[in-house]
This record gives C-alpha cells, structure tokens and sequence, in this order.
C-alpha cells in the first residue's frame, strides 16, 4: 500500500470523521469490506455497522475482513441500493452513512435517486459521507469519463435537501464530502 498522502486510508479518513465507539454506521456499497473493517474497529463492541452490498462476493470477502479484525459488531446485507429499503435497518438509527467508491458506477439518472432513499435511517444530526474518485487521469481506477467531478456531487446533494458540511482528506486520487440535511 502507498504511503497514506496518497491512497485513501480507512483508518484516518476515520479519524477526521471523529468517529467514535458506540456509534451506528452504515457502509453502503460496502465492496471488499476495507472501511467496513475501520468502521468495526472505531465503533467497538457498542457500535453497529450496516455493511451492503449488492453482490454476494464482495459480502463474503468484506465478512471475512472483518472476522480478522475480531469484530462481531456487523450486520451484512446483500441489497440493491436503488430498489431495496434496506427494512433491516432502524429508522433515524444512523450517525452517518458511508458511499465509497460508490456514485461512479451509477448511471446519472440512478445517481439523482440515492440521496433521498436514505434520509430516513440518519438520526437528526446524521451525517452522509461520499468518497469517490477525483476527475483526473490515473494509471488505475474507473474511466476518467463515468468519475462525478466534486462540484457536480455537491450540487446532486444539494439539490435533494442535504447541505454540504465540510470535506476530509482522502488521498490525492479521491476527495471526501460530508453532508447533513438541510434545516427546514
């Protein structure tokens, strides 16, 4: 792995999050299970972690991430995030939801979708966290043309009632955006 300047780290994405123990947190679109594994740790024995996916292979790997870390404090789910309604988890029970590496391989019309399907599992001061891949040319990762520009993902939130409540670092190929619904 690079050094963590360069490459997204769970671990201190984690850290300007000030996520803490006991908290609730979904990981959606969860993949292989790298920050479901951070989330696990940071949450302790008193936390929940939602970990989805909407592939059986990358649950399983993501399961297994997580048993080497020693946690039991995850429930997985296999679902589609644009059709399912994720009924296995409490209503305002979340204190932030995680999309990593998610909105670029959604086509734009299902991209306008997720904002809103998930308001109701945040708590009042809920917070919707997005990391994905910045708009720039890179020897890995997904094709320059399917990554959403990061003034382009503020304005999809924005438009769905969330308000931008500030940025993380992660990494020079990615950016974070931290969200909370907007006051009415």
């Amino acid at each position: 792995m690079q050094s963590d300047d360069h490459f997204l780290n769970p671990r201190l994405l984690l850290e300007q999050l000030a996520v803490t123990e006991d908290q609730h947190v979904g990981d959606f679109g969860c993949g292989s299970g790298h920050l479901t594994a951070e989330l696990a740790l940071a949450v302790g024995k008193g936390g929940r972690v939602y970990a989805v996916d909407i592939d059986a292979e990358p649950l399983s790997q993501a399961k297994t991430l997580v048993k080497q870390v020693n946690m039991a404090n995850v429930n997985f789910i296999q679902a589609d995030l644009l059709q399912d309604k994720l009924e296995k988890i409490p209503v305002k029970s979340l204190d932030l939801i995680f999309f990593s590496n998610f909105f670029h391989v959604l086509v734009p019309e299902s991209a306008r979708q997720i904002p809103q399907r998930f308001v109701h599992l945040l708590q009042t001061e809920g917070k919707l966290v997005v990391i994905e891949w910045r708009k720039i040319p890179t020897l890995f990762g997904p094709p320059l043309n399917v990554r959403i520009e990061e003034a382009e993902m503020i304005k999809l939130f924005e438009v769905n009632g969330f308000t931008l409540d500030g940025a993380v670092s992660a990494g020079i190929y990615h950016y974070g955006l931290v969200f909370k619904v907007k006051d009415v």
